[in-house]
């Protein structure tokens, strides 16, 4: 995306600013003390209030099913699928995302908000980050004083439903 930027100097002339953005929304929310960030474009809701129905005999990352409106809606676990230490705080929302025709819950612990975000300073990860979640890492943002991770949410949503496959 080519987003021209002109500064008005003096009131009478007109300059472009060379520089490119690619300013994109993103959904920050939280696991842990960590900040992550997903693309809004499939994100449908987010839900505080819900019943979760346990799944016998799925991975542990599969938190189980919600009814939404009458559609039955698996729930992946984040940190679980990214192998983050698990803490005693129960998830306490549940972000719903629509991929491929197809609704998906993920549990987080608390959806901050919607910011804007230039994808075009977003930085590697650094090589430090290992662990099955870096696979599902696209890079780090700043955002004022914050540094989100983001993630490629419909790939870490792929690469789950490829594990489940292997369940069934």
């Amino acid at each position: 995306m080519d987003n021209r930027i002109f500064a008005r100097l003096n009131g009478d002339r007109e300059i472009q600013i060379d520089e490119q953005f690619d300013l994109q929304s993103v959904l920050w929310f939280k696991l842990g003390s960590e900040d992550y960030a997903i693309k809004v474009d499939s994100v449908q809701t987010v839900l505080d209030e819900f019943s979760l129905t346990p799944v016998p005999n799925t991975p542990k990352f599969v938190k189980g099913v919600i009814n939404l409106r009458g559609v039955i809606v698996p729930v992946v676990d984040l940190k679980e699928l990214f192998q983050m230490p698990l803490d005693d705080v129960e998830t306490e929302m549940i972000v719903v995302l629509e991929l491929d025709n197809m609704k998906v819950g993920i549990a987080v612990d608390r959806v901050m908000e919607v910011l804007a975000v230039d994808f075009s300073a977003l930085q590697p990860p650094p090589p430090s980050l290992s662990g099955l979640g870096a696979e599902y890492v696209t890079g780090l943002c700043k955002h004022e004083a914050l540094v989100l991770i983001t993630v490629d949410i419909v790939k870490a949503i792929n690469i789950a439903k490829e594990m489940l496959g292997k369940y069934s």
